[in-house]
């Protein structure tokens, strides 16, 4: 579960955040991000699409929010920031660069890392999390526009999200090491 310190600035932000210091939770989130871009820079001199764009989408957030505390889109942050994640997810996948490669290449050993099937593997597990990511803006979207504060129902919607997302890479990747080893 590597993977899960990628997630930290949107986790950050997601239980910072409110209707009145979005803005702040945005701009800690953002140097959330960026400590973690750096600590995976100086440990493994690689970096995640995942990390990158969270330092962008919440510098984004944050300038926003400083000026324009009441903007429109302030209750609809989580459901920007799963789209978000639903596009860049989708896009290195279709790119032929799924996010989850940086993570896997973790835990395999390098000789395996231009197999087709690891290739596969990481291909199918991305797209699973880009579904997820794009379950969960809607949904995130639908609550908010229905009540701009329901957070507890907001983040039921992302637990849901994630859990499905992270159960299914464990067993799928578990499935496929496997399977591997049989052979």
């Amino acid at each position: 579960m590597t993977y899960l310190k990628s997630f930290a600035p949107w986790i950050v932000y997601a239980v910072l955040s409110s209707p009145s210091n979005w803005g702040t939770a945005a701009v800690i989130a953002a140097v959330v991000g960026a400590g973690v871009l750096l600590s995976e820079l100086r440990q493994r001199r690689d970096a995640d699409l995942l990390a990158i764009a969270g330092i962008a989408f919440f510098a984004v957030i944050a300038l926003i929010a400083t000026s324009d505390p009441d903007a429109g889109i302030r209750s609809f942050t989580s459901a920007l920031s799963m789209a978000t994640m639903a596009v860049v997810a989708a896009g290195s996948a279709l790119a032929g660069r799924p996010f989850t490669m940086t993570f896997a290449k973790r835990s395999v050993p390098e000789h395996l890392w231009s197999t087709p099937g690891f290739l596969r593997t990481n291909a199918v597990i991305t797209g699973v999390w880009a579904a997820c990511f794009a379950g969960m803006a809607v949904a995130t979207g639908a609550i908010s526009a229905v009540d701009r504060n329901a957070t507890a129902a907001i983040a039921i919607a992302e637990v849901i999200g994630f859990a499905i997302a992270i159960r299914f890479t464990d067993r799928y990747a578990t499935r496929k090491r496997t399977a591997a080893g049989a052979r």
